[in-house]
């Protein structure tokens, strides 16, 4: 759990940082669009390991 609460702080400063360029560069510069696909990398593993625990538990449950 402990992973998770830091990886949920990691989206957050990366969704922070990406706000924070958009503003200074534009919405579509290569920075702020850079920042995207990494938020959007930390979300996809923040899914992957949300579906990794739930099928974990399921299986310690049955």
């Amino acid at each position: 759990m402990l992973y998770q609460d830091n990886l949920l702080g990691k989206i957050e400063n990366k969704r922070n940082e990406m706000i924070l360029t958009a503003t200074k560069t534009g919405i579509t510069s290569t920075q702020t669009l850079t920042k995207s696909r990494e938020l959007d990398d930390l979300i996809n593993l923040h899914y992957k390991k949300s579906v990794e625990s739930f099928s974990y538990s399921t299986a310690m449950t049955n």
